[in-house]
């Protein structure tokens, strides 16, 4: 059996500026400055057009130059100790992630150019909240939850008292978590494991039983049709004790064609045995359970 790639998750050791942190500080003369996209306190120190931000015991100069452009950009700015800098962003020759500034809370993850979390009425830790109050999340549950992304939805069942087993694909996500102040509490809990790997064929080295399956795959696609397949379903039936439930996000594709996607996942979810299958609207996904 091969071994599971557990990922260490590591935070970044830098100052991280919303694009109107960085404004404010570009701007301003006070000794106190927001930081890390909301969640820190800084000070300040002014030179010409050289700014000294003091965070965590660490010294950050930047120029106030950089600070201007980076507060048109949509985007979020990586400081490091030594001066260097970017954009928390990833390109590869088929995909672009990147790290996106939402204002008054916390940022979310889009890959080529699709939000990987529901910004439209709600916020994606509000998202994550109903994701596993949808799901039952209880503590002393075990959860295995597939689609790690920024670590909210996994936060938020630690929050609960659950313990979460987490799977991502996709490790330039991760490095994009690692660079998200709010991801950073990931680190304050014990009770989490993250793999690194392809889900569909990782959930069969997994050892059960688990309470709870929170699936929240990416849209569906020809590259992602197995997250969606009755192969899948029917192990996750196995890994799953009697009693135990499954949320599956599906989003609502296909709606203004009069489509719908939840009532194929719905059906093929039955297939394999689950029941007690209905769709919330205001989560846009799936739950079940498998029989008792």
């Amino acid at each position: 059996m091969p071994s599971l790639e557990v990922f260490e998750f590591r935070p970044c050791s830098c100052l991280l500026l919303a694009p109107w942190e960085s404004l404010a500080i570009a701007e301003g003369r006070a000794s106190r400055v927001r930081v890390n996209v909301g969640l820190g306190e800084a000070l300040a120190s002014y030179d010409g057009d050289f700014i000294a931000i003091d965070f965590n015991g660490v010294t950050y100069e930047v120029e106030r130059s950089l600070l201007r452009a980076h507060s048109r950009r949509r985007s979020i700015l990586a400081v490091l100790p030594d001066g260097n800098f970017y954009e928390v962003e990833l390109r590869t020759p088929t995909s672009y992630y990147k790290l996106v500034p939402l204002e008054g809370g916390a940022p979310t993850l889009e890959i080529n150019g699709i939000h990987m979390h529901r910004i439209s009425g709600t916020t994606p830790l509000r998202d994550a909240e109903l994701k596993v109050r949808a799901a039952g999340v209880r503590r002393g549950d075990k959860v295995l939850e597939i689609g790690t992304g920024l670590g909210y939805t996994a936060a938020e069942a630690l929050k609960a008292g659950a313990k979460v087993i987490s799977v991502e694909l996709r490790e330039e996500v991760l490095w994009i978590a690692e660079r998200n102040p709010w991801s950073f509490r990931l680190r304050d809990f014990k009770d989490i494991t993250i793999i690194r790997g392809d889900a569909c064929e990782v959930v069969g080295y997994i050892e059960g039983p688990f309470d709870v399956i929170i699936h929240d795959p990416p849209r569906l696609t020809g590259e992602t049709g197995c997250l969606y397949s009755s192969r899948l379903y029917a192990r996750f039936f196995e890994l799953l004790r009697p009693g135990g439930r499954i949320f599956h996000y599906t989003g609502e594709p296909g709606r203004a064609r009069g489509r719908s996607l939840y009532a194929g996942v719905m059906g093929n979810l039955k297939s394999v045995g689950f029941e007690k299958l209905r769709y919330l609207g205001d989560v846009m996904g799936v739950v079940g359970e498998r029989p008792r």
